[in-house]
């Protein structure tokens, strides 16, 4: 069972759950997913638990997998089937069932488990195409396997499918055209980045170059996002010595990543992030656990951080379905949930009126000073020396 953690101050509220935290996931509703557990009598577990108004719940059910450790999770778009990456190699697939008061598990089994069985490689990230159709693997081992196809032989760090309609696509039909063709932008473990196209088998379309400024960063994290109808934009996540960076990238038509903009979120290292399915939020996590929040509209910038959010370094972090909230985890064992909202800002007008109002209340005290003490005789000169002035015909 979790263990409840110390109160926090602002709207912040962190639970334990009794398991090193290595796989998040919090699909659309209140309930959310992690995974983790590491042996030494640390049961290797799925656990479930809700969030609500920012307060954690203790579990509300799990699953065990025995000696194998779940090191990655992630939920197919239907909400429907849970994917976990193996700490050692291949993935597992539960089915979920959430019609009852706590949600059920159940393994795969048949053709599908078979074909599970098949994959090997240590799996290191995991990423469904948003139409749930495919699910990408990062391998340890250097693979990009998208169905049943390996598509890269350098080890890979993080994976996100980028929807590409490819040049001359104005003048073309089909699903291409209407920016449906599949490529995938991955990160690379020696920092680098490149995209693939998954139409063309995984032929290289390019590979990242960073600008002035940026040139020692190292990508770390990328997820591709799009807001109102806009072209897809590739939020990266890079380090380098002077602490971690987000970046907006965005795929040109001729399939060269170009950098719209960047800003430093932290001095440290960033170990994780999200963005809102809009991309208008991004969350960081950081290798000395805390959260920042970075905001692209109207400009990319830092609007809120969460010191020390963690004890340890965050290993995973992720925004509700509709951006309120951002729940992060750690190695501690520790889930901590995070308003995003911000401050108003202040009324300038309500400030006036009220700085009007108060000098009026001023100047009515005075004036029935000046009237009472008239009424209990004192001259008008009296009053001004009583009150430290001196009359205009004494000037």
């Amino acid at each position: 069972m979790g263990k409840k953690g110390s109160a926090s101050p602002g709207p912040t509220n962190t639970f334990k759950y009794g398991m090193p935290l290595y796989g998040l996931a919090w699909p659309e509703g209140a309930t959310f997913f992690l995974c983790g557990g590491g042996g030494h009598g640390i049961k290797n577990r799925l656990v479930c638990a809700e969030a609500h108004r920012g307060v954690l719940t203790d579990q509300t059910a799990e699953y065990l997998f025995g000696t194998d450790c779940p090191t990655r999770l992630a939920v197919t778009p239907s909400g429907k089937s849970i994917v976990f990456a193996m700490g050692n190699g291949g993935i597992r697939r539960l089915d979920l069932d959430t019609r009852g008061k706590m949600p059920r598990f159940s393994e795969v089994t048949g053709s599908l488990e078979e074909r599970l069985k098949s994959i090997t490689t240590d799996v290191k990230v995991m990423s469904f195409h948003p139409s749930g159709d495919y699910l990408a693997l990062g391998g340890d081992d250097g693979s990009v396997v998208v169905g049943d196809r390996k598509l890269s032989d350098e080890t890979i760090k993080d994976l996100d499918f980028v929807p590409w309609a490819g040049p001359g696509a104005a003048g073309q039909a089909g699903s291409r055209a209407a920016g449906n063709g599949k490529a995938l932008m991955v990160i690379l473990d020696n920092g680098s980045a490149a995209v693939v196209d998954l139409d063309r088998g995984g032929h290289v379309l390019c590979r990242a170059q960073l600008a002035k400024g940026m040139e020692n960063a190292n990508f770390s994290r990328v997820r591709c996002r799009t807001h109102e109808g806009e072209r897809a934009t590739l939020v990266c996540l890079m380090n380098n010595r002077s602490g971690c960076h987000v970046g907006l990238w965005e795929l040109g038509d001729d399939g060269l990543l170009s950098m719209r903009a960047a800003c430093k979120v932290a001095d440290g290292p960033g170990a994780c992030m999200d963005a809102s399915s809009d991309g208008v939020l991004v969350a960081v996590g950081t290798s000395e656990g805390d959260v920042a929040l970075v905001g692209s509209r109207p400009h990319l910038r830092v609007i809120k951080r969460f010191p020390k959010a963690h004890m340890v370094f965050t290993t995973n972090i992720a925004f509700n379905h509709d951006a309120s909230y951002v729940l992060s985890t750690s190695a501690d064992a520790s889930a901590t949930v995070n308003a995003t909202a911000l401050p108003p800002p202040p009324d300038f007008k309500r400030i006036l009126a009220l700085l009007l109002i108060f000098v009026s209340l001023l100047l009515l005290i005075l004036l029935q000073t000046v009237r009472v003490l008239k009424q209990r005789g004192m001259s008008l000169g009296e009053i001004y020396e009583m009150v430290g002035l001196r009359r205009r015909d004494e000037l």
